[in-house]
């Protein structure tokens, strides 16, 4: 009934079409679909699943096979004893190898328009859209206004994506966690929660390191006494679990404030610490490149190594150069390093025996196998 009333509501044109496009014939397994991205809303992931559910039941109505938020925890849940879980887009990715998947987003710039996009799937090239529907909102991004839009979404023209507000990287001269694009709701003020949050609460997480460089907020809830009643990734499939159980461990010793029961907050958290200088001034800048594995799982956690403390180990050099330094690593089964070899430069001798002592620290996740195996990657050097 909900769903005929809207369509009475809308214009001819943007009713839906009963000739929408079938599913790409080159697809040949489920669709995946990624996480809702409501523009402006604080919310928990949970709280998106009956969205999901409804896109689901879209694109089956469109001959989509869509894979189930049941096989894919039962698969993440496969590797939950890991000492370092894998991060579990990655981990689904190489699970599902012949999935595609699906995104729902809605955003407001002048109108409010909710977005449906597929892909196709990532052994395929060229990796891109496969079909785009759109519907507008009756009011901002939130579940009801989008669970009335889903029903209306038609065939749209392929947009460019909006790109995202980029994170201030902030000068400084101390090692430390940032908070950016702090968002609140239930009746906060952004600048109260804010001088709450700036004293160096966050300072203790990723001491090696952010384990996925990409952006993911933090949402929590606070209850009247103004201690956190609940707090997570906002996108738990992206960010690795060990990186949000700090933060959130942190923000469970800060009084926010009493007031009301229904506060929440969202923040992007960014770590930060000083260059890396050596006796002869130079600023050292080191990464691991990508890592390459033939044991099954072993690189879904990344290495756990930050690159500012592979700088630092390079800054006791005297004198540095740009270099690709090649790197293996052996491996156990539980994802810990036993072995690490590099050919390492003449120039680089006085950093030798720290780089190798932080090679050692490298955990991966475990190997779905029950065996080691050996990881390969790159040191990049850059100076200036």
């Amino acid at each position: 009934m909900l769903s005929a009333l809207l369509s009475a509501c809308l214009p001819m044109n943007m009713r839906p079409s009963v000739d929408a496009p079938p599913p790409p014939a080159f697809l040949s397994g489920p669709v995946r679909i990624e996480q809702v991205y409501l523009e402006g809303a604080i919310v928990f992931a949970d709280e998106l699943h009956p969205i999901e559910d409804a896109a689901a039941d879209f694109l089956a109505e469109h001959g989509y096979t869509v894979l189930s938020r049941t096989a894919q925890d039962d698969h993440l849940g496969a590797w939950s004893d890991c000492l370092v879980p894998p991060i579990p887009s990655r981990r689904l990715s190489e699970g599902f190898p012949d999935t595609a998947t699906a995104r729902l987003e809605a955003r407001c710039d002048g109108d409010c328009v909710l977005t449906l996009t597929t892909f196709t799937e990532p052994s395929l090239k060229p990796w891109g859209v496969t079909a785009r529907w759109q519907a507008p909102l009756s009011g901002p991004p939130e579940l009801a206004s989008v669970l009335a839009a889903l029903p209306m979404l038609v065939p749209a023209e392929r947009v460019e994506p909006v790109p995202e507000t980029p994170i201030v990287r902030p000068s400084t001269t101390t090692r430390g966690v940032s908070i950016q694009r702090l968002r609140v709701s239930g009746g906060w003020s952004a600048s109260g929660l804010s001088g709450a949050l700036s004293e160096g609460v966050l300072d203790g997480c990723w001491t090696s390191g952010q384990r996925d460089p990409r952006s993911n907020p933090i949402v929590f809830s606070v209850d009247s006494g103004g201690v956190v009643s609940r707090c997570d990734a906002m996108w738990p499939l992206r960010l690795p679990q060990p990186e949000t159980d700090c933060v959130c461990g942190r923000l469970a010793e800060v009084d926010l404030g009493a007031g009301a029961s229904d506060r929440r907050g969202a923040f992007v958290t960014q770590p930060h610490q000083p260059p890396a200088v050596n006796a002869s001034g130079q600023v050292i800048s080191a990464a691991l490149g990508r890592l390459y594995s033939g044991g099954i799982g072993l690189t879904h956690a990344g290495a756990g190594i930050g690159h500012h403390a592979l700088s630092a180990c390079l800054a006791r050099a005297d004198h540095a150069e740009q270099a690709d330094i090649a790197v293996q690593l052996e491996v156990d089964a539980n994802g810990e390093t036993v072995a690490a070899a590099a050919d390492w430069p003449a120039w680089a001798m006085e950093s030798e025996a720290c780089l190798d002592e932080l090679l050692s620290t490298a955990r991966f996740s475990c190997s779905s196998s029950g065996a080691g195996g050996f990881v390969t990657t790159t040191i990049q050097i850059q100076v200036r």
